[in-house]
């Protein structure tokens, strides 16, 4: 395999990640507008060589008989066209695969039926690319590789040495880096130094819903509001990289993201709040947003406040808004919704790509010996063919 170079060449690149199109809050074809408004058949979105998508494309496990379907296929013929038309490299990870289901083979799928002949293609392992016409090496991390970022890791290595290789240009990866989540949270946390060392440009991750960079990791975050705790910017981000010149890393916002609002009213009176609640639920029904809500309210009131039992009547004029109310000794919690998140269970998906290390993994720590994990693992390999 040629070793990358990245001289006398421009290459600009657009990445993105978490889109969860089907999430039960946030409105789908909210979401699929938010994508044909980033990458509209213009000069700029011409002038791209490759999109990055880093893993969770889809939220859950889609039927045909979902009403969002339609629009997820408006999504995915848009920028197979787009990529078609303007030569553009699409790549689309698999992200968790419990939101992702490998549903992304949708790209792969439409692109052939259609004969659309865009240069896509949907990732499912860890592996290294080389694109010739660019003259670089991109490496691609799918979420849950491992149970074990250190295996993940080793996985690495053995990917470069496979391809002789030190280091690649890009990494495109989902999951997190130990420093987007505090040290006590229990989750599973690649070590950013390490990938650093074997990156040239960038390490593209998503995973975690806020945008964030830190030395030579880009996360982009999620491209729209999904949750409360999500007050901040969301968007994509563009890199633009030229021989001679530095390099240009620009954070694309979306601007009609969907608001989700925290309202502390635990020191008003109900009168107040009542007041207070009729002014956003006005402000926010201008926006029009397609969808069945403009903007997710979440109304915090003290425990033995009388308002609790006027709750329903406040808010029965303002069905464009998804209210709810929390009490005051709730607050704590969820202003650490991040931590909560991680210390739910999740279980691991399994996978013809998994299965093999997760049951070597498991007859190991049951304490069997090489020989007879070596013969279960062959008639695994037989069942899959």
């Amino acid at each position: 395999m040629k070793k990358s170079h990245l001289t006398g060449k421009r290459f600009n690149l657009a990445t993105l990640g978490d889109v969860h199109l089907g999430h039960p809050r946030t409105s789908t074809k909210k979401i699929v507008d938010v994508i044909l408004e980033a990458f509209p058949g213009n000069r700029e979105t011409a002038d791209l060589d490759m999109i990055l998508i880093n893993g969770d494309f889809f939220d859950r496990n889609l039927s045909l008989s979902s009403d969002v379907v339609t629009d997820i296929h408006l999504a995915v013929c848009h920028l197979l066209r787009i990529c078609a038309d303007n030569n553009i490299i699409l790549r689309v990870l698999e992200g968790t695969p419990s939101h992702d289901y490998r549903q992304s083979q949708l790209f792969e799928v439409l692109n052939d039926k259609l004969q659309l002949k865009a240069n896509v293609r949907h990732v499912t392992k860890l592996e290294i690319e080389y694109f010739p016409e660019h003259q670089l090496n991109i490496l691609f991390v799918p979420d849950e590789w491992h149970t074990d970022p250190d295996k993940t890791w080793l996985d690495v290595k053995k990917a470069l040495s496979d391809h002789q290789l030190k280091t690649v240009d890009y990494v495109s990866m989902h999951g997190n880096f130990e420093y987007q989540l505090p040290e006590h949270v229990p989750a599973s946390k690649h070590i950013l130094s390490r990938y650093e060392s074997i990156t040239n440009k960038y390490i593209l991750i998503n995973h975690i819903h806020r945008f964030s960079k830190k030395g030579k990791a880009i996360a982009p975050g999620s491209l729209e509001r999904l949750a409360h705790n999500e007050e901040e910017a969301k968007g994509h981000i563009r890199i633009y990289v030229e021989d001679d010149q530095p390099d240009r890393v620009v954070f694309v916002e979306n601007k009609k993201a969907t608001p989700y609002v925290t309202l502390d009213c635990t020191r008003m009176s109900p009168e107040e709040i009542e007041l207070k609640i009729r002014q956003v639920a006005e402000e926010y029904s201008k926006l029009n947003y397609p969808g069945r809500y403009d903007a997710h309210v979440r109304v915090f009131v003290k425990q033995d406040s009388p308002f609790i039992n006027n709750f329903k009547d406040a808010i029965a004029l303002y069905d464009r808004v998804r209210w709810e109310y929390k009490l005051d000794t709730d607050k704590k919690q969820t202003d650490t919704v991040m931590v909560d998140t991680f210390k739910k269970y999740v279980a691991v998906q399994i996978t013809p790509e998994n299965v093999h290390s997760l049951l070597r993994a498991e007859l190991s720590a049951r304490g069997h010996s090489s020989e007879f994990i070596e013969e279960c693992l062959k008639l695994v390999k037989q069942v899959l063919r």
